[in-house]
């Protein structure tokens, strides 16, 4: 029989890699949930009847329609795919540089809209851990 040497294995992740898919997660979640609540220019043609009984009429939209959902998913893919990068010490700012940079821009887009609605505050909560995943990871 061989010995076989113990040698010290890796994580499979690291709290900031972990953080860091968690937020990317939440953030792509966070685009078909509801955004905002538009009102429509114009009433649908309905019958009588059936506007009588209306009080107001509203929908509610989600990144897509708004025109923000593909650039909510691009950012935290982009923050995902950084994770296939193992930094360097030259590489080591830039890496961080991005990372906080699509984490803040995620946090940017759901402030711009901001609102009591589901989508918005998840896709706060994911670009917060974004940003703090870009963080651990580069210490």
């Amino acid at each position: 029989m061989t010995k076989v040497d113990k040698q010290p294995g890796r994580k499979l992740f690291s709290r900031g890699e972990l953080l860091t898919l968690v937020g990317m997660v939440l953030v792509v979640a966070s685009a078909p949930l509801h955004w905002a609540v538009l009102q429509p220019a114009h009433l649908p043609a309905l019958p009588a009847a059936a506007l009588f009984r209306i009080k107001e009429l509203t929908f509610a939209a989600n990144a897509y329609q708004i025109g923000v959902g593909w650039l909510l998913v691009a950012c935290s893919a982009a923050a995902g795919l950084l994770l296939l990068w193992t930094p360097t010490n030259e590489t080591k700012r830039f890496v961080f540089a991005m990372h906080i940079a699509l984490g803040a821009g995620c946090i940017l887009i759901a402030l711009m809209h901001i609102s009591i609605m589901p989508g918005v505050l998840v896709c706060l909560a994911g670009g917060g851990l974004l940003v703090w995943g870009g963080a651990e990871r580069s210490k």
